[in-house]
């Protein structure tokens, strides 16, 4: 059995989500964060097509990296939008599927528990509790398939989120090589160390 520190996940999922509240075009309410993971639960089911070989193209596990962290950011920043204290750490175990596909078919089951709340209802309150749980220790059974730490590989992702915002200033999300030549530099060497994996 793996465990998986969600508190140390939450405080480095914190910054970025608020860096990106600064830069999106209004401000987002509960739907527009649901609508986010259903985006998110998409890239990933898109990119597990490959690693399942259901479409012809390499799957590089940096790109499968990338799609968990960025279901498990939007899974904070839901906890976060509900006011949903999530587990300080969660444990998950190897999956008895040996399919990336029949996990991210369950996310999208959990998913589907997330879509319309009743804040006022309790039990509406303990579900996504469970739902947002489950889904975070089925990222961590995917990453164990998949072989690589969920944690480092969301660590890597939010160092290399908060190098886009240094590295672009005002003209976020594009890298500003002249204004920011030093920034830019680091970010490109977080990109470029992130592929190997």
């Amino acid at each position: 059995m793996r465990r998986l520190a969600v508190s140390k996940l939450w405080d480095m999922s914190i910054p970025v989500l608020d860096k990106f509240a600064k830069v999106e075009s209004k401000p987002w309410d509960r739907k527009a964060v649901v609508l986010e993971l259903l985006g998110e639960l998409g890239s990933l089911a898109h990119e597990i097509q490959y690693w399942d070989g259901y479409k012809k193209r390499v799957s590089h596990k940096s790109k499968l990296c990338d799609e968990c962290s960025d279901v498990l950011l939007i899974v904070i920043r839901l906890a976060r939008e509900d006011n949903i204290a999530l587990p300080a750490e969660i444990a998950f175990d190897e999956p008895a599927s040996r399919r990336a596909t029949d996990l991210v078919l369950e996310m999208y089951a959990l998913f589907s528990k997330l879509i319309n709340p009743d804040n006022e209802n309790e039990l509406h309150t303990v579900n996504s509790l469970h739902a947002m749980t489950e889904i975070l220790q089925t990222l961590g059974s995917l990453s164990l398939l998949a072989d690589f730490d969920l944690f480092e590989a969301h660590k890597m992702e939010m160092a290399i989120a908060d190098g886009f915002f240094e590295a672009s200033g005002d003209d976020w999300p594009k890298p500003n090589i002249i204004r920011h030549p030093i920034k830019t530099f680091r970010l490109y060497r977080l990109v470029k160390r992130r592929r190997p994996l």
